[in-house]
């Protein structure tokens, strides 16, 4: 748990910004060019999806970033200036800010001594490397060395050691989350470092980190369970090339067979407090239940086309993309990429295709600050792939493969 500080030992109450801030205490920004705090919060929407956890992450790195004036808490507040002042088109400040975050960084992660240090120095490296994602330029593979640096501190910070809730586990749910979606973008993307190879064999093992009831609950801003994020993670440990001897076997067969039945069992909860509209807004229940079953069912054609190799006809993938373009249909948007991609390897007609374009409108009109045109950009691809090969006959491993590296860094799909 982060608590205020060591002398009181409390737990910290929500950050809730006051009219006027004393000069004296910490603030975002600079003098000549403070970021408000309507401008932090919409910046923060380049970094999470639509949900309950935005608001969680968002309060969260606002306190890490205010405790104090110490160079942990300063690694988190420069790193948010430095996102905030992409946000506000000014690449300038965002670079000066993005590299007194890493000097902030580098001495925070020599002095870390309490869990509260410790978790803004993992806080403080996932927002670097989402701050090189976002950068304009997008020729930095820096990216991936700063994540590897956040995933060394969880791993190091967590082990043999339960966070069963509170701002700890809102943390690792976070980092989770981009820890397997980045395994996939790496998995596919064929020009990697070797930081980045180990960030793709590197696995969080979050079920033993949380509780067993937020294992299985739907975290909106996820777009589903940490128990599905998991079931992903297997699925890209078990992609052979086309040419492995293994990709074959009847262990590898039976490996696959067993994950498929594990993720259609699974049954995904509602958080707590899903009908408090203080909090969630009207029609949230039926959003995440949606979306998160549509994420399951994007997983199981993935683990059916890209990892057993099926065609686009087999029946397992050809049963959830009618369920899930049924859902899609009825939503009527999904900013999930994920999703979308899985669902353009199953389109079959024009209609299809027309559903899947219209549902990213929608997405990007309610999140314009997003990584959906750069999807878009790589359902066209498919698409055209598709159009070459004969939609049937593809194999979607290879398309994925071809597509995903033909982009100058690894595409983010969170």
């Amino acid at each position: 748990m982060i608590t205020c500080c060591a002398a009181n030992n409390k737990k910290m109450s929500v950050w809730i910004p006051s009219p006027t801030r004393s000069p004296q205490l910490p603030r975002f920004g600079s003098n000549k060019r403070p970021i408000y705090d309507t401008e932090i919060s919409s910046a923060v929407r380049l970094i999470t999806s639509r949900g309950d956890l935005r608001q969680d992450v968002c309060g969260l790195l606002r306190r890490m970033a205010l405790t104090d004036n110490g160079v942990s808490s300063l690694a988190v507040r420069y790193a948010m200036n430095a996102i905030s002042y992409l946000y506000l088109r000014m690449p300038n400040e965002a670079m000066m800010h993005q590299m007194r975050a890493v000097s902030a960084l580098q001495g925070a992660i020599d002095r870390i001594v309490d869990p509260r240090c410790r978790a803004q120095a993992i806080a403080a490296s996932l927002l670097l490397s989402l701050y090189e994602v976002l950068c304009p330029s997008g020729k930095t593979t820096v990216w991936s060395v700063h994540f590897d640096g956040c995933m060394t501190i969880v791993k190091s910070s967590y082990h043999g050691h339960r966070e069963t809730d509170g701002e700890n586990a809102v943390l690792l749910d976070w980092v989770f989350y981009h820890n397997v979606l980045y395994k996939f973008s790496l998995q596919h993307w064929k020009k990697c470092t070797p930081e980045m190879v180990a960030i793709a064999q590197r696995d969080m093992l979050i079920a033993k980190i949380v509780s067993l009831d937020h294992f299985n609950t739907i975290h909106s801003t996820l777009g589903c369970s940490l128990e599905l994020l998991e079931f992903l993670s297997q699925a890209i440990d078990l992609i052979k090339d086309r040419d492995d001897p293994d990709y074959l076997s009847k262990s590898h067969s039976h490996a696959i067979y067993k994950l498929e039945g594990q993720i259609r069992d699974m049954s995904q909860q509602l958080c707590s407090g899903i009908d408090r509209e203080d909090y969630h807004v009207v029609g949230s229940r039926k959003r995440y239940l949606t979306i998160a079953r549509m994420y399951q069912l994007a997983v199981l054609i993935y683990l059916d086309r890209v990892v057993r190799g099926s065609l686009a006809d087999s029946r397992l993938s050809r049963t959830s993309a009618e369920e899930a373009f049924g859902l899609l249909r009825n939503l009527g948007l999904c900013e999930r990429p994920f999703i979308m991609i899985m669902l353009a390897l199953q389109t079959e007609t024009d209609s299809d295709r027309l559903l899947v374009l219209s549902a990213l409108k929608n997405a990007i009109t309610e999140r314009p600050l997003s990584n959906l045109s750069s999807t878009e950009q790589i359902i066209r691809r498919i698409w055209a792939q598709q159009d070459l090969h004969g939609n049937g006959q593809a194999d979607a491993l290879k398309m994925l493969n071809t597509i995903i590296t033909s982009n100058d860094i690894p595409p983010s799909f969170t």
